[in-house]
């Protein structure tokens, strides 16, 4: 239905959008994977009888936590980026 219309952004616009746009699928996907399933596993925790090796589970979280922030930022960039002026870097339409 669109490809009567001409794609009117710059090739490395359009690249830096699609990198956002994969970016947040990993990130979706990363997080279903990793921090969600320790997120729900915390939940069932009782304060007074924490498992022997939640303190392990603390830093695995962190670490899976740490990515996931790195991954938002790397995709945040991306997009905002690909919304830059085109006419400010030089590129044409």
């Amino acid at each position: 239905m669109l490809a009567p219309f001409p794609w009117r952004w710059p090739t490395s616009n359009t690249l830096l959008l699609i990198s956002a746009v994969v970016l947040w699928i990993i990130i979706i996907v990363f997080s279903v994977i990793g921090p969600v399933p320790i997120n729900n596993e915390v939940i069932s925790w009782e304060i007074g009888r924490l498992p022997d090796d939640w303190e392990a589970k603390r830093s695995q979280w962190d670490v899976l936590n740490a990515v996931r922030v790195l991954l938002i930022g790397l995709a945040f960039v991306a997009l905002v980026l690909s919304f830059r002026a085109p006419h400010l870097f030089g590129a044409t339409c």
